[in-house]
């Protein structure tokens, strides 16, 4: 998989920081992160994680920054979640 260049991070980071839209972050360690972003800093990204809080997430681990997108069960009912 490509690896996303630091000033597309940035760039993406700061619209989803505005919107404060949720985001799904993909690091080359396999860790991921699912939040909203609070701040971005020289070189790393705060996100408040919906299960760990408040975490660091440094330019150079991410290979994936997108939307989130919560699954709903197939078949679920009043769109259950997964």
């Amino acid at each position: 998989m490509n690896e996303m260049n630091e000033e597309l991070i940035i760039k993406k980071a700061q619209l989803f920081k505005d919107k404060q839209e949720q985001v799904h972050i993909e690091t080359k360690s396999g860790i991921f992160y699912n939040g909203t972003i609070n701040y971005i800093g020289a070189d790393f990204i705060e996100i408040y994680d919906r299960k760990l809080g408040a975490t660091w997430v440094f330019f150079q681990e991410i290979i994936i920054l997108e939307h989130f997108l919560e699954r709903v069960k197939e078949g679920g009912r009043n769109g259950e979640k997964e």
